[in-house]
């Protein structure tokens, strides 16, 4: 059988769903905050992932992740994920990106 190369959502949906099952396996509560960390942790990971790959990240790159990344938890958290908690992924993701 033919193993079909994953897409970045494909990347995204698979790591985020670990990571949040991770933190929920500890017998703990997913709070918001700790979305935002995940999230941010996930994008920040990317990002230097594709910068060694290319060194260099574009605009493009960067919002597909982002978008990618607020598709999962608002699929995944509704209402309780709100256009704020997106931008504050955002600002975080950010922030590690400049490290680059």
């Amino acid at each position: 059988m033919e193993e079909k190369e994953l897409t970045i959502k494909d990347v995204i949906y698979r790591d985020m769903d670990t990571l949040v099952m991770a933190k929920l396996r500890n017998g703990e509560n997913i709070s918001i905050n700790d979305l935002i960390d995940i999230s941010s942790y996930l994008a920040a990971s990317l990002f230097r992932q594709r910068w060694k790959q290319k060194g260099e990240l574009s605009q493009e790159e960067v919002n597909v992740v982002l978008g990618n990344i607020g598709d999962f938890c608002n699929e995944h958290f509704g209402e309780y994920f709100t256009q704020e908690d997106f931008d504050k992924i955002h600002r975080k993701a950010e922030q590690s990106n400049k490290t680059l």
